[in-house]
């Protein structure tokens, strides 16, 4: 008798050293990208070859400053401007392709002035974290511009659910729009899809990866619900998406748009890979941000 208890004390600790190394590792592949752990979860980004994408970064970093008090926080300022946009970028493990490309349309077509946020923690918080950073962005950029300043918000990714997170806070009345492009809906269910394209079982690991998680940045993946915080503001939202994002699938958008009350508008970019889509539809792109954004801000 004693044997088989032994055996099976045995077995069950065996299950438990297994769980929680498997738990371990998916941690470390979802949080951390760049640590070498020995499953790879994160999906690959295809390169974009396009020499566009460098001259619009060198665009912006010969004329942006730098802003005291925002980790890698950039600024833009447009002469006499009472609009201001703040860009929040991808990911750096995912893609931050379109960025300096929408950085410089704001400020050179629409005249605006831009913020630029970027997304370098890590361990990366897919805009769970990031959202306190973005508050701070939108209180420094109302005491640049004063009182009377018209903010649009403009996520891409991960910074998109950022910014989606901080909407479901109450936003002060300069915050009028919001641009959400290509954002998740629900954290643990992204796991969880990332997890079978590989084959592997999420499911027992993606349970522990998230008391992990908790432990070491203070929420459940289950938290991380851009979905249940859509449905808290009034901010009018534009939903974009790649329809070919093999990163965050379309579906996401459609559950945000249908869980979006009030002034909303879903605009699919057909072929559009992740974080690609003002590059790969830029005349679109462009006439829909116009379309929404003009009947919302006095000139």
């Amino acid at each position: 008798m004693l044997k088989w208890v032994i055996g099976g004390g045995l077995i069950v600790l065996a299950l438990l050293v297994g769980l929680g190394a498997g738990s371990a590792n998916f941690y470390r592949a979802l949080m951390m990208p760049s640590d070498s752990a020995r499953i790879a979860i994160m999906p690959n980004v295809r390169a974009v070859a396009d020499e566009r994408i460098n001259v619009d970064e060198r665009w912006w970093e010969e004329r942006a400053e730098q802003v005291p008090g925002l980790e890698e926080g950039s600024y833009f300022a447009a002469e006499d401007a009472g609009q201001f946009v703040i860009l929040v970028d991808d990911a750096p493990a995912l893609s931050k392709k379109s960025v300096y490309s929408l950085a410089r349309y704001y400020a050179e077509s629409r005249r605006y002035d831009v913020l630029l946020l970027r997304q370098t923690s890590e361990p990366e918080g897919y805009g769970w974290t990031e959202r306190d950073r973005l508050e701070e962005a939108i209180e420094w950029a109302i005491a640049m511009r004063g009182e009377d300043s018209q903010l649009i918000l403009h996520g891409i990714g991960t910074g998109a659910a950022a910014m989606n997170f901080a909407l479901g806070e109450k936003q002060p009345s300069q915050v009028k729009l919001a641009i959400s492009d290509s954002s998740y809906a629900r954290l643990d269910e992204l796991f969880s899809g990332w997890g079978k394209q590989i084959s592997y079982p999420a499911g027992p690991f993606l349970a522990g990866a998230s008391a992990i998680n908790k432990v070491t940045q203070d929420f459940f993946y289950g938290d991380a619900s851009v979905t249940r915080e859509v449905t808290k503001t009034m901010v009018p939202i534009l939903f974009i998406h790649g329809t070919k994002d093999e990163i965050i699938p379309v579906k996401s958008v459609y559950e945000l748009y249908q869980a979006k009350l009030g002034m909303k508008q879903l605009y699919l970019v057909r072929g559009g890979e992740h974080g690609t889509a003002f590059l790969s539809d830029e005349d679109n792109y462009k006439k829909r941000l116009d379309l929404f954004i003009e009947p919302f801000l006095r000139q």
